[in-house]
């Protein structure tokens, strides 16, 4: 949403946010990638199971990649991220939150991608 600043500072400019280099440079989808859990979800096999969504989303075209993981553990990001690189190649950058899977993830994935 584009808002007006005082006009006698700024005389009409809009104000569209603030974009750092990464997100305004030309670069294939997904390069720069910010990532976040949304759920938990129900899902129905045989009966109710807590799912999530793993958000992922495009900071140069704002597209939004979606993958289900079916728990927050760290193994199971990491498979969910896989698969995702498997689809859009491997992202230059990645932005989260601090959450606490992201920083045990952090600390795992040289381990996990050794092996």
């Amino acid at each position: 949403m584009f808002t007006v600043q005082n006009s006698q500072q700024y005389s009409g400019t809009r104000n569209r946010g603030i974009l750092t280099r990464r997100t305004r440079k030309p670069s294939t989808p997904f390069a720069v990638t910010r990532l976040d859990f949304a759920g938990p979800l129900f899902t129905k096999k045989d009966k109710l199971i807590k799912s999530y969504i793993l958000l992922l989303t495009c900071a140069t075209t704002r597209a939004l990649h979606l993958e289900l993981s079916s728990d927050m553990s760290v193994d199971k990001f990491l498979d969910t991220l896989d698969r995702f690189v498997s689809r859009r190649g491997l992202p230059h950058t990645v932005y989260s939150d601090n959450a606490a899977i992201f920083q045990a993830a952090r600390r795992e994935l040289p381990s996990y991608v050794s092996s």
